[in-house]
């Protein structure tokens, strides 16, 4: 027969466990409720950081793209994407980088979002159509 310390210590030992999961439950669910009541904060510093984020690599890998009204290549496009993204981590820092991870869920998500953000700005670019435009009135000129 098991002694009565033995079951005391079993006991004891599976109400501790049970009470840490339910602190642990209680403390992710708070924290998942600041994040939720957050939300618009964290959404405005990511934007900020990311906007940023564009306009440096935009100044300095697609503006002359834009200029000559020319789509970049596909392999161009994704190397400048890959290039935001490990911008973006770099000007949030690890600490947000942590944040905006549980915020999202993991990293996936969050740079799903941040690739998204990028993919939207870098399509309805306005000096790129500008230039479209531009050209596409000069070769009416000339026919004319």
């Amino acid at each position: 027969m098991i002694g009565i310390p033995v079951v005391l210590l079993i006991s004891v030992i599976i109400i501790c466990t049970l009470i840490g999961f339910c602190f642990n439950y209680s403390i992710k669910a708070k924290s998942m409720n600041n994040y939720i009541n957050s939300f618009e904060s964290y959404n405005v510093v990511l934007t900020y950081h990311m906007e940023k984020a564009y306009n440096i690599i935009y100044k300095d890998k697609i503006l002359i793209y834009s200029i000559e009204g020319i789509r970049p290549k596909e392999s161009d496009i994704q190397t400048h994407t890959m290039d935001f993204c490990h911008l973006v981590l770099r000007l949030i820092g690890p600490t947000l980088h942590s944040e905006f991870s549980n915020l999202y869920g993991n990293d996936d998500t969050l740079f799903f979002i941040i690739t998204e953000y990028f993919n939207e700005r870098s399509e309805n670019d306005e000096i790129r159509e500008a230039s479209i435009n531009n050209l596409m009135e000069q070769d009416i000129d000339e026919k004319k």
